[in-house]
């Protein structure tokens, strides 16, 4: 069992034991490996159950129903590097890891809903 527990800001992955496990002829320790990877999200909220969150290099669209979705994506001066619009059912997942790594502002558009947020790209 990890002695860290996942939190907002990071996950623990098992990666294996010290050394390898081989028969036990005497007292031995076995101490498991973990990787760490911090985690950067956000999460907003609008009126009528629209949401959107950004974690891991993913944004995550969720909505009540279905309907066209625009996402624009700016670097901080302000020019739109990525604009895009996808028919959203429910919950709809788009990774955003080819972008370059740095800030943007993201901008989510669900009929007459309209959210921003500030996102760091790793």
């Amino acid at each position: 069992e990890a002695t860290k527990k996942d939190t907002e800001d990071s996950t623990y992955t098992f990666d294996g034991w010290d050394k390898e496990i081989a028969d036990v002829t005497e007292a031995v320790t076995y101490t498991a490996k973990f990787t760490s990877k911090k985690t950067t999200a956000i999460a907003a909220t609008v009126h009528s159950n629209f949401k959107f969150g950004f974690a891991n290099n993913e944004l995550t669209v969720e909505q009540p129903g279905a309907s066209m979705v625009r996402v624009q994506v700016f670097d901080l001066t302000g020019h739109l590097v990525e604009s895009f619009n996808e028919q959203v059912v429910g919950s709809k997942t788009f990774s955003l890891a080819h972008l370059n790594q740095g800030s943007y502002m993201v901008r989510v558009v669900s009929k007459s809903q309209i959210r921003s947020a500030r996102i760091t790209v790793r």
